[in-house]
């Protein structure tokens, strides 16, 4: 059983499966308390970079992903905006990143809200597993688009360098995650900007 900090109120909280190798749906009770958590904690702070650490720290546990990344689409640079860009708990900058990666299928991703899953050299788009054209580091990954009806576009990006693809709970997990960012992201001003 792991524990995580949860950054309010100096508890820490038990999170079932989070780190341990127990699977089960979106990891119980735990991942439950802490995605609420996380929620109270976005409706509470105008802190930007607090709420994008504190949700990379939160997938890093409860994905058991190596790096995540948060980024805002530039649509007149045509480029992804890194926002968070974290890797073994630790976050660090990029540049931004071309929009048309994988083929196109990013930037239709995005716009349709539709998630991409990057697993054994193959990326899930839909139904047909299609060739990895460009060189990834993570041998599995999640690009789940923020949701469009919040304000911004953008991705929130989920990988790992170890271990099995992800799962179709982990995918919800992930896809909750990408929905509570872009709340925060509203919440906290950014978009429009």
């Amino acid at each position: 059983m792991a524990l995580f900090h949860d950054g309010t109120d100096g508890a820490c909280h038990h999170l079932a499966g989070a780190t341990d190798g127990v699977a089960g749906p979106s990891q119980g009770i735990g991942a439950y308390r802490a995605l609420r958590t996380f929620a109270e904690e976005i409706l509470a702070t105008s802190d930007l970079e607090k709420m994008l650490e504190r949700c990379g720290i939160l997938a890093q546990r409860l994905l058991r992903a190596d790096a995540c990344s948060i980024a805002l689409l530039d649509e007149q640079s045509g480029h992804l905006v890194p926002l968070l860009t974290m890797a073994s708990g630790r976050t660090t900058t990029i540049a931004p990143l071309p929009f048309d990666l994988l083929d196109g299928r990013m930037r239709d991703a995005i716009y349709a809200g539709r998630s991409l899953i990057v697993a054994h050299g193959l990326v899930i788009d839909g139904a047909v597993p299609l060739p990895l054209a460009e060189r990834q580091s993570a041998l599995a990954a999640m690009l789940i688009p923020l949701p469009p009806e919040q304000g911004q576009r953008g991705i929130f990006w989920v990988g790992r360098i170890h271990g099995e693809p992800f799962t179709p709970e982990e995918q919800e997990l992930a896809e909750t995650l990408s929905a509570l960012v872009a709340l925060g992201v509203r919440a906290t001003g950014m978009a429009g900007r």
